[in-house]
């Protein structure tokens, strides 16, 4: 299980497993840093068919993991987003490997966007081949 360093001192990402799916989990890495130019913020992992795991994270970075999904094995991608997003997600459909990201203030009145980008395989190139806009609900008083 990978989750953010929050603590005094702890800076990057940190890493617990567990020999069962609900714990007990015990932390095995702490101020994890990724390669690239991404910082430590929302993330992803990806586990692909081949059995590969990927960590995606805003900045926007992905990163193979080592074999036990504990470590980096290797900086192997980057994209962009037309405008400052995060939450990414990626996934595969029909071969094709995706990224969702969203803009970083749903919340605001103008709305929240969604970005897809796609691409053949892990490293990219990543192109954005859809973008949602999501308006709020106009509120009647």
């Amino acid at each position: 299980m990978w989750y953010e360093d929050r603590g005094p001192d702890e800076s990057g990402y940190a890493v617990a497993t567990s020999t069962e799916p609900g714990g007990p989990f015990q932390t095995v890495r702490v101020n994890v840093s990724m390669p690239g130019r991404g910082r430590v913020g929302d993330f992803n992992i990806f586990v692909d068919d081949d059995g590969l795991a990927y960590h995606v994270r805003t900045g926007f970075d992905v990163v193979r993991l080592d074999s036990s999904f504990t470590q980096v094995a290797e900086h192997i991608g980057s994209f962009v987003t037309p405008k400052p997003s995060e939450g990414p997600t990626m996934f595969k459909r029909n071969g094709t490997y995706y990224i969702t990201a969203g803009t970083g203030c749903c919340a605001c009145i103008g709305g929240a966007t969604v970005y897809v980008l796609s691409a053949s395989k892990p490293s990219g190139p990543w192109a954005v081949s859809y973008t949602h806009l999501q308006l709020p609900t106009k509120r009647i008083v």
